[in-house]
C-alpha cells in the first residue's frame, strides 16, 4: 500500500482524481499543446497505471483500442515529463520506467 496525503491505495490502482487529470490537460492546454483524441486517448490509458515500464507493450494495448502511432505515443510520454507530470526512474532490475508525480503532495510508502 502506498498513502498519498489523505488517499490509501493499493499500489496497482490509479493515484489521481479527475480533478488531477482536469488540472493535468489545463496545463497542457495552457502551455500551447493540442489535446487530440489521440493524446486524450493516452492519458486516460496511463492514468489507470501508477508505473510505466515498458513503453512497447503499452503501444501494442494502445494499437488494439484505437489507432496511435508510436510517434504520438512516446512525444505524449515526453511532454508529460517535460511539464513535470512524470519522472524518469531507473536502474532497476526492469530498467528504466516512468512514473507519475504528484503535484500537491509527496508519496509515502507504509511497509
Amino acid at each position: 500500500m502506498v498513502r498519498y496525503g489523505s488517499e490509501t491505495r493499493s499500489s496497482d490502482s490509479t493515484i489521481y482524481s479527475i480533478r488531477d487529470m482536469e488540472v493535468l490537460i489545463s496545463s497542457l492546454t495552457s502551455n500551447g499543446h493540442k489535446l487530440t483524441p489521440q493524446r486524450l486517448h493516452i492519458i486516460k490509458h496511463l492514468w489507470r497505471k501508477v508505473i510505466i515500464d515498458n513503453i512497447d507493450d503499452l503501444y501494442v494495448e494502445l494499437r488494439t483500442i484505437q489507432h496511435i502511432s508510436w510517434a504520438t505515443l512516446y512525444s505524449t510520454i515526453k511532454l508529460l515529463h517535460a511539464l513535470g507530470w512524470l519522472e524518469l526512474r531507473g536502474n532497476g532490475p526492469r530498467g528504466r520506467y516512468y512514473r507519475w508525480i504528484r503535484k500537491d503532495f509527496k508519496a509515502v510508502d507504509l511497509c
